[in-house]
C-alpha cells in the first residue's frame, strides 16, 4: 500500500496514526533525500523521525486498518494485544 503512494515530490510516505493522527515513523517509506533531513535533525539534537515527518513533505494515508498500527509498550498492553489479534483471527476463520 505504501509502495504504491510514492512520488518524486514526497521525502517520505508514512501511515497515519489511528491514535494521534499524525504519521507513524516506524511504518515509512523513507526517499534516499530524507537521510540529508534526518542527519540535520540529529546533528541539531532532536532525535524525533515523527517531527521530520510532520515538518517535510510527507505523504500521509490511511492505516488499511485501525489495529496495524497497535502501540504495546506494557505486559498488559501487549495481553490485550494477543487477544485482540486472536479475536481477529477467530473472526476471519469462522466468516
Amino acid at each position: 500500500m505504501l509502495i504504491a503512494q510514492r512520488a518524486p515530490r514526497y521525502h517520505a510516505v508514512a501511515f497515519r496514526s489511528e491514535h494521534d493522527g499524525l504519521p507513524e515513523p516506524f511504518c515509512t517509506i523513507w526517499e534516499p533525500v530524507a537521510l540529508e533531513l534526518l542527519g540535520q535533525q540529529v546533528a541539531a539534537g532532536r532525535l524525533s523521525p515523527r517531527r521530520v515527518l510532520v515538518g517535510e513533505a510527507t505523504r500521509v494515508v490511511p492505516a488499511p486498518s485501525p489495529v496495524v498500527l497497535h502501540n504495546v509498550n506494557t505486559g498488559q498492553e501487549r495481553e490485550r494485544a494477543v487477544e485482540m489479534m486472536n479475536t481477529m483471527r477467530n473472526v476471519a476463520r469462522n466468516g
